[in-house]
């Protein structure tokens, strides 16, 4: 599987979301949530292609909606 890392500001933002989850939905929600970010990372990391252009917010940024969420990256850090 291709690498992939988080920022150090998306780690942070991860872990107030899991925080968040945990609270409100449960621990199994969490591991659901989880799982299924870094299976669309791995994807996107393999397929960059993927990801909608977003030069309006970052120059080079490609997003890719994740359900009710997204995920975005720049470079080869997500963010």
């Amino acid at each position: 599987m291709p690498d992939f890392r988080f920022s150090a500001g998306a780690e942070h933002d991860l872990e107030d979301i899991i925080d968040y989850t945990i609270e409100r939905w449960g621990v199994d929600q969490a591991v659901k949530y989880m799982d299924g970010l870094e299976d669309l990372a791995g994807t996107l990391a393999r397929t960059p292609a993927l990801g909608r252009r977003r030069d309006d917010l970052l120059e080079g940024l490609l997003v890719f909606p994740m359900k009710a969420t997204g995920c975005s990256t720049s470079g080869n850090a997500m963010a």
